[in-house]
């Protein structure tokens, strides 16, 4: 069976880290060369054939990171 979707979201990583509730901090344990944070705010959709090669893997608790600051970024966080 092939893929059906086309494109994927991204998360830009920046060696700048500002400590923001939307980012998530990721590293050398996952792979990434230096100390970087994922802004949560700046998603974007690219299509699947521009990710040319794999430059880390988030851990567990990176991704658990991730989602945190995602659900923040998006209001998800919030009661209802």
């Amino acid at each position: 069976m092939g893929r059906i979707l086309h494109s994927v979201i991204v998360v830009p990583v920046s060696t700048r880290i500002r400590g923001l509730s939307v980012e998530a901090e990721i590293g050398p344990e996952d792979g990434i060369d230096f100390d970087s944070a994922a802004n949560l705010d700046n998603l974007q959709v690219i299509h699947r054939t521009r990710l040319v090669r794999r430059l880390g893997h988030a851990r567990p608790s990176t991704m658990q990171a991730i989602c945190r600051a995602l659900a923040i970024a998006t209001g998800c966080d919030r009661e209802q």
